[in-house]
């Protein structure tokens, strides 16, 4: 990255130099918004974002109006609508629930492995709502998401709270299986079943279900409705104070994406965040995204909303995109 010559202005974030060859991101002050320009040469897939100063209304985006593919960033939104009936007193988040094998969704296995252990599990609202942030478990965001009226619900929060542009549409057995080229039925809690019969379909109907996906405005969301739905969240204005303490802090304990935001975020701040990520097929990822709010030392507080849809790139070249977002993060708070 090029050093900086002279002292910018605090009132938007500087430009990202290339990631390979060419990666840039131009700044419109006028509009706090930013485009991002990549060759197909250096990059294998779409890439949208936005960064956020919490305390100021300019942004800094690509493509900030392009819907990409939630994938379990989806849980994040779900918990904020689950703790948000919790204080209106129609949840209590202490409450236990009785999960079965019926209830298993694809996804990690952890959990799905413990139920079917001891046939039944009692989990209180509040531990779903941790498995579902922290290890992404899809079994207990769709136990969570039945028990509050399903996507419905979801929707009149985010209309509530004017979050246009997110959609969450289907549970994660619906979506996993759709997008795969099924139908979710019953005996498909016994993953194993379920991939081995998606693994059946010929290549045509999964290819076919692939790119119907990549082009579903369902279950999707801009990154400038993302980093809207992450501002409201850190500056309190989508739940109580109590709430959003404690959402924040399980967001702090996630365990995936080591390679994504976390990759470049200094040891001394605090990082509190919600990847997704999408089947892949022929080598090709649908989506691999993490979203975070960062804390600085000074107690400033960052925004950051990180999509990549369709891609191909190694494990490598992803982690220089989203460190580029952390580096301009970086770069705000000490020019």
């Amino acid at each position: 990255m090029n050093a900086m010559t002279s002292k910018r202005p605090r009132s938007s974030f500087i430009p990202i130099i290339a990631i390979t060859a060419f990666l840039g991101l131009l700044s419109d002050p006028a509009v706090g918004q930013s485009i991002l320009r990549i060759s197909a040469k250096d990059f294998s897939g779409e890439i949208g974002g936005c960064i956020k100063d919490a305390k100021k209304e300019e942004i800094s985006c690509l493509q900030p109006d392009k819907a990409f593919p939630l994938q379990s960033v989806m849980k994040l939104i779900v918990s904020a609508v689950v703790f948000d009936l919790h204080d209106q007193g129609k949840i209590d988040i202490k409450a236990k629930m009785t999960l079965t094998p019926d209830d298993i969704s694809p996804g990690p296995r952890t959990l799905a492995t413990k139920i079917i252990a001891s046939r039944t599990l009692d989990l209180s609202v509040e531990d779903l709502i941790r498995n579902s942030v922290i290890e992404s478990d899809s079994t207990s965001i769709d136990v969570l998401l039945k028990r509050i009226g399903g996507p419905k619900t979801v929707k009149e929060f985010l209309t509530k709270h004017d979050l246009k542009g997110i959609h969450i549409d289907r549970n994660e057995r619906d979506l996993q299986a759709e997008s795969a080229g099924l139908k979710w039925i019953p005996k498909f809690t016994d993953l194993d079943l379920f991939e081995t019969h998606i693994s059946a379909l010929p290549v045509a109907v999964q290819k076919d279900a692939y790119t119907k996906y990549l082009s579903d405005k369902r279950d999707t969301s801009t990154p400038r409705a993302m980093i809207r739905f992450l501002d409201l969240l850190a500056n309190g204005r989508l739940l109580s104070q109590q709430s959003t303490k404690h959402l924040v802090s399980i967001g702090g304990e996630t365990i995936t994406g080591k390679d994504r935001l976390p990759f470049a975020t200094p040891s001394n701040w605090r990082l509190s965040h919600k990847t997704g990520t999408g089947r892949k097929f022929q080598g090709f990822t649908s989506a691999i995204n993490d979203v975070g709010i960062f804390y600085a030392p000074n107690k400033n507080i960052y925004l950051a909303a990180v999509f990549i849809k369709n891609s191909s790139a190694d494990s490598t070249a992803v982690s220089k995109v989203f460190s580029r977002f952390v580096q301009e993060i970086l770069k705000e708070e000490n020019p």
